[in-house]
């Protein structure tokens, strides 16, 4: 009678460990392990709202440069390569406080909460150069650069999709500048 108990105990252990799972392909770009984009959201949102009075809030809109050009001549896997280590360049430069997802094919974004736009124009700025090295090194010129938008609510008092529009903006402005650059904005409250 004493492996009844061991049984149900079996069969919750399992069961909790597929509901782990399960909520973690959910949650989670299963290429990348970034963040889906509906999490970013919702945890964006909540870390905005719950942020005190006047703290600045960045966020930081990644594309990587001709990544089309990459899946064309080296193939998709190459591809999925470039994107698994392009976001692990990118979580190296965060701390546990950034939000970190891919919103889909080759697009990234950051929320960095207590960052004003000069250090979160930095932290773009080491990911840029990280990306080109590591890029160039591994598929010569092939290898895609990245173009980086920054937007920044000084107080934090910028809704998230605001300042995902403001980065957005900054973001096709470097896309115009030639690519492999980053272009800072303030988000309008």
């Amino acid at each position: 009678m004493a492996t009844a108990p061991l049984a149900v105990a079996c069969v919750i252990y399992e069961r909790r460990r597929a509901l782990a799972a399960l909520t973690e392909a959910v949650m989670l770009d299963d290429l990348t392990g970034a963040l889906r984009r509906d999490e970013f959201m919702r945890k964006s949102i909540g870390a905005v709202g719950s942020l005190q009075s006047g703290l600045p809030v960045s966020v930081l809109m990644m594309d990587l440069d001709h990544f089309k050009k990459v899946n064309d001549t080296l193939g998709h896997r190459t591809g999925d390569t470039v994107l698994v280590a392009f976001a692990d360049q990118v979580r190296r430069h965060l701390d546990d406080t950034a939000l970190f997802a891919r919103l889909g094919g080759e697009e990234f974004v950051v929320l960095l909460i207590d960052t004003d736009l000069d250090e979160a124009t930095q932290i773009a700025e080491i990911i840029r150069v990280a990306q080109q090295e590591q890029s160039r090194t591994t598929l010569g010129e092939l290898g895609p650069t990245v173009s980086i938008g920054v937007a920044c609510s000084p107080s934090g008092d910028a809704d998230v999709n605001s300042m995902i529009d403001c980065a957005d903006e900054a973001l096709y402005l470097a896309k115009k500048f030639d690519r492999n650059c980053t272009v800072s904005l303030t988000a309008r409250s």
